[in-house]
């Protein structure tokens, strides 16, 4: 006879929290029965001795925190680079930022294929303007080098 089952009592929670974490995993995205979560960002973190399931430790790992969520999201380097596109390289440029958060089918950290967390530019958002191109001289305009007169008067006075 297994001993220390007691009676228990009948749970109908999300399975998400049957996972031990603090951190915002696929089975929470799941479990909201939404394709996606919009939500803004308010810090990024730096953890130091990060300790996983199975006693794997990693010596820093960074996180985003949200606006009135409870869970932080693991940055892994795919949505790290995500942001850095989306919003620039400086984590406080990604401060107030809104992001939305969905399931994307990828290579999985322990191996094979399966639902990860990925974060993609939440439509709210505007995207940085292009960053503005000089119109190039028409062919009949010479640029002005140099604050020199342009056209035929710069050879004026020369021997």
């Amino acid at each position: 006879m297994t001993q220390g089952t007691g009676r228990g009592q009948p749970y109908e929670g999300p399975a998400s929290a049957m996972k031990d974490s603090d951190w915002l995993a696929v089975e929470d995205l799941q479990a909201s029965g939404r394709p996606h979560i919009d939500l803004t960002i308010e810090r990024v973190l730096l953890h130091r001795n990060v300790q996983f399931e199975k006693g794997r430790t990693e010596a820093k790992k960074y996180s985003l925190a949200f606006k009135g969520a409870e869970k932080q999201l693991l940055l892994n380097a795919t949505n790290r680079k995500r942001l850095v596109s989306m919003y620039g390289g400086s984590t406080k440029d990604w401060l107030g930022k809104r992001v939305r958060l969905h399931l994307e089918e990828d290579k999985l950290p322990a191996g094979g294929r399966g639902p990860c967390t990925r974060i993609i530019r939440c439509p709210d958002q505007q995207q940085p303007a292009p960053p503005q191109q000089q119109a190039p001289p028409q062919q009949d305009e010479q640029p002005e080098l140099d604050g020199m007169p342009s056209g035929d008067d710069w050879t004026e006075g020369l021997p």
